[in-house]
């Protein structure tokens, strides 16, 4: 499945993020990883871990199963 950054949450907070001006950092970080079904358990595993590592709900968002965006705000990858 072909990635989508369509999600209208997703384009809200990253135009609020980068409406701080140019001062502000922000990053985008895209994650994919490749399940067999919808019902893989890498998948599951995957967004336990980023919602863990990550730890604000706000900043994160899954495009499909196994896939996800993150906004970070203030971080210079």
């Amino acid at each position: 499945m072909p990635l989508a950054l369509g999600d209208s949450l997703l384009e809200v907070r990253l135009s609020e993020e980068l409406a701080r001006g140019p001062r502000t950092e922000v990053s985008l970080m895209l994650i994919h990883c490749g399940i067999s079904s919808r019902t893989d358990p890498a998948a599951i595993a995957l967004a336990v871990t980023v919602k863990d590592y990550i730890g604000a709900k706000e900043l994160i968002f899954e495009l499909y199963k196994g896939a996800f965006a993150v906004v970070l705000p203030s971080v210079d990858l």
